[in-house]
């Protein structure tokens, strides 16, 4: 990392951000095309850590899973406009996590439920439910398992 002073060295820090944050920027290099998504995802930490995020079972991103599963992926959170008397003076707080890992399909049903509900949890559900079958049917789990990461902050 070129700025040192603003590289977060605390893994605690890191995990904070990515359980703040509202959506990860994934991005994808299959056929050496680049592509990115903006998606919602849910955090477990287990003994790996995984970003579970979910979708309809189709499209582009399946395609880019299937050609090179690598992904690189961004969250970012607290953003705050500085400004100042000259154009230099002006810039952006913020947190942010920047990684890589690998992303597959989940067809075991308990990881799939896990994933879910961890995706739900993510954004305020609490409580039971019920999970509708056919949506269930129709909707793909994607697991991102983070291999490396790092973060950075501006204040």
């Amino acid at each position: 990392m070129r700025r040192e002073d603003r590289q977060i060295q605390d893994d605690e820090e890191l995990y904070e951000i990515l359980a703040k944050g509202e959506v990860v920027h994934i991005s994808f290099s299959g056929n050496n095309i680049p592509y990115i998504l903006c998606m919602n995802y849910g955090l477990v930490r287990q003994p790996e850590d995984y970003l579970y995020l979910h979708s309809a079972a189709e499209g582009r991103k399946f395609q880019e899973i299937l050609q090179n599963n690598l992904v690189a992926f961004q969250v970012d959170i607290e953003h705050e406009l500085v400004g100042g008397p000259n154009p230099c003076d002006w810039g952006m707080k913020f947190r942010s996590v920047v990684g890589m890992g690998f992303m597959d399909v989940i067809v075991d049903p308990e990881e799939r439920m896990l994933a879910l509900k961890a995706l739900m949890e993510h954004y305020g559900w609490k409580g039971q439910g019920q999970w509708d079958q056919a949506t269930m049917d129709k909707t793909a789990v994607i697991r991102l398992q983070i291999t490396e990461m790092q973060g950075k902050r501006r204040s």
